[in-house]
């Protein structure tokens, strides 16, 4: 019997509501020499009965009942990988979505390379899109993500062979983040061969992000996607890089020129011809663009962040780069356009970076968390930083 093209393997544990779209995308893949593995791991009632009813209508669809990792779903995707026919091992996450030539951009590339991956684009709560900065295949951006500094890649982007897996990394048991360890794992080996794709072929919706959405908005939002899955233009109208190169400027501060900056970690194209993304290099190197810029910069990367990620260094990066009169100013008109949760989350930062006002901090911090959302907790915690 001819092996399959690739395997795929689709962990779930309790999201009944999106597991079929992010299944529906892999089965409608326009490569469909595929064995689908779909790993309950110690999944609930209606996640075992979603998988089972669109298995009875694909005989391509393999079902692993498992007890729950320790620790996480590691063990139960190492059960499985270890059971794959194909040499090509892709992953989807059961709140992700691929377009439909997902395989066919990464699969040729594994002919020759250990690991792949595609241009990450990752959706907010509000609908919209943000694309990676860089390529995963780069020596630097390898080596931020060996020694857990930066994890700039998602597991719904990236394949690998499955004559590397062991030989290069394992999903570990008991790792506190099982997919950013393996990959750290791919990342460090001198010996791993790795390659990028620069087309988006895949959409991540991030469920730390979502903890507070009902199942049936997290359903409707996939629904929506989907529709739109076989228009990659419609999808990438309107995206922007700027919140994943803040990340990257964070974690990798800038120096030199923006061009060495760029070229030096493989940032795409569009990235190194970017104004706004050479305005908030200068911003991060605290040499700023005029103040009118440094607003919009913090405007745009406020929207993706109001469930906690990033808000605390948007202030820094501000008041670092024009002191705390201009800081002062900018996050008043950033939160002016924002509302009342943006302005809360903004007084709290600023009351604690610039007045070094603890108590005045923590007052507006928690008018913030009580506002929401704050799915992620990142709020919460720094309240409690505060409070000890």
């Amino acid at each position: 019997m001819t092996a399959p093209y690739a395997t795929v393997i689709l962990p779930t544990l309790d999201r009944a509501s999106t597991l079929p779209f992010a299944l529906a995308s892999v089965q409608t893949q326009s490569v469909q020499s595929l064995e689908i593995f779909v790993v309950l791991d110690g999944a609930t009632v209606a996640c075992r009965d979603a998988a089972g009813s669109i298995a009875r209508t694909d005989e391509r669809i393999r079902i692993f009942d498992l007890p729950k990792g320790k620790g996480g779903a590691a063990d139960n995707i190492d059960h499985a990988i270890m059971r794959a026919s194909a040499q090509r091992i892709f992953y989807i996450d059961d709140d992700d979505l691929w377009l439909s030539d997902h395989v066919a951009q990464l699969g040729p590339l594994l002919e020759w390379a250990d690991v792949a991956d595609s241009r990450v684009c990752s959706v907010d709560r509000n609908g919209r899109t943000h694309l990676a900065a860089c390529r995963g295949c780069n020596a630097r951006v390898r080596e931020l993500l060996a020694v857990g500094r930066l994890k700039m890649l998602y597991d719904t982007h990236i394949a690998h062979r499955k004559d590397a897996y062991g030989r290069i990394s394992r999903w570990r048991s008991g790792a506190s983040d099982g997919v950013e360890a393996f990959l750290a794992g791919l990342a460090k080996s001198p010996t791993c061969r790795w390659s990028s794709c620069d087309a988006v072929t895949a959409l991540s919706f991030h469920g730390a992000a979502r903890r507070d959405m009902p199942a049936e908005l997290r359903a409707a939002e996939l629904a929506f996607w989907t529709s739109l899955l076989g228009r990659r233009q419609e999808i990438r109208s309107g995206a922007d890089a700027l919140f994943h190169l803040f990340r990257l400027f964070i974690f990798d501060p800038p120096a030199g020129t923006a061009e060495s900056y760029f070229v030096a970690r493989g940032c795409y194209a569009d990235i190194a011809s970017g104004t706004q993304h050479r305005a908030l290099f200068d911003l991060c190197r605290r040499s700023p663009p005029p103040e009118s810029v440094a607003v919009e910069l913090a405007c745009r990367l406020s929207e993706p962040v109001e469930s906690g990620y990033l808000f605390e260094n948007i202030a820094l990066a501000c008041f670092e780069a024009y002191g705390q009169a201009t800081h002062e100013r900018i996050l008043r008109e950033v939160a002016m356009r924002g509302g009342i949760n943006k302005a809360a989350r903004l007084a709290a930062y600023s009351a604690a970076l610039v007045r070094r006002d603890r108590a005045l901090a923590l007052a507006t911090a928690r008018q913030a968390h009580a506002i929401g959302p704050d799915p992620i907790g990142a709020l919460g915690r720094w309240c409690d930083r505060l409070a000890a």
